[in-house]
């Protein structure tokens, strides 16, 4: 692998949304919301005239800042691109970053089919997931005993807030590192499957955790997390406390025909998935059986 840093950057997302119209393509508006109706609202107080914003590709400088902070102006204008309609270069409800470093200067390249996941709240290398035992009626007294009715389909709930919303999909294969606790193994992992997700459904003011409408929130897993105690055969749930989350994405299929999830019709080349699985080579798993 090559790794060519030259468009590597680090910085932050802004935790309001951004618009240019093309009435004056060098001025960044931030709203609250995507609407076109939108009230401007003020903007962090962290960015200031010097600083470089990044929005889809496009690196400006702040020359000019608002006194209310509801706008800044910047050093050329944004240039028109896919996502520009006919009142907007920028459209509503764009993300707009704050370049702390550009040119991934002391940045790693690494290449892995187990990523770890991230978190909006914590650098990468401390990000974890906060665990939880839940049961069909998400109760979190859960002891797995199926002779229980509240104890049926008893699972895990694994509270992140990945920077991608892309991250986890339904389907994905979690890898949880079970290494803190008491009794267990150290680097013992455990992987499940992602049955739900759940996403924020409104924003947040800035604050220490900001929240943006589509970022995930949680996710649960179709079963209890649980690891091997000191006594061999002996099972112990692991369900409390944060720990480091994994996406396990071995023995992936994407190089297999319709990545064995379905049919190719090899007149027209495209592939007619089975139930439960989409995108053009059936790689994506958009449900879970029920069957």
């Amino acid at each position: 692998m090559t790794c060519d840093k030259d468009e590597l950057f680090s910085g932050k997302i802004i935790d309001k949304y951004g618009r240019v119209s093309k009435a004056s393509t060098t001025k960044i508006e931030f709203y609250n919301d995507a609407g076109t109706t939108a009230t401007a609202v003020g903007v962090a107080a962290d960015i200031s005239v010097g600083n470089e914003l990044y929005i889809d590709g496009q690196v400006r400088t702040v020359v000019e800042k608002d006194s209310a902070n509801k706008w800044v102006k910047v050093d050329l204008p944004f240039t028109i691109y896919a996502k520009s309609d006919d009142d907007y270069v920028v459209p509503p409800g764009s993300t707009v970053y704050l370049i702390h470093r550009l040119g991934g200067v002391g940045s790693l390249c690494t290449l892995t089919d187990m990523p770890k996941l991230t978190d909006t709240d914590t650098i990468n290398t401390d990000a974890k997931g906060t665990l939880a035992a839940k049961s069909h009626s998400g109760g979190t007294s859960v002891d797995g005993d199926q002779t229980k009715s509240s104890q049926t389909n008893p699972h895990t709930e694994i509270t992140i807030r990945p920077m991608d919303p892309q991250e986890v999909e339904i389907g994905d294969r979690i890898r949880v590192d079970t290494d803190t606790g008491t009794d267990l193994t150290p680097g013992t992992f455990i992987t499940h499957t992602v049955d739900r997700i759940y996403y924020e459904t409104e924003n947040t003011a800035h604050d220490t955790a900001p929240k943006q409408v589509g970022a995930i929130e949680k996710f649960t897993l179709n079963e209890l997390v649980s690891a091997e105690a000191s006594t061999t055969g002996n099972m112990l749930s692991v369900n409390s406390g944060t720990r480091f989350v994994y996406n396990d994405q071995r023995g992936t299929t994407e190089n297999k025909e319709c990545s064995g999830r379905g049919l190719c019709d090899e007149t027209s080349g495209l592939c007619q998935c089975f139930k439960g699985y989409t995108d053009d080579d059936c790689s994506r798993q958009n449900a879970l059986s029920s069957a």
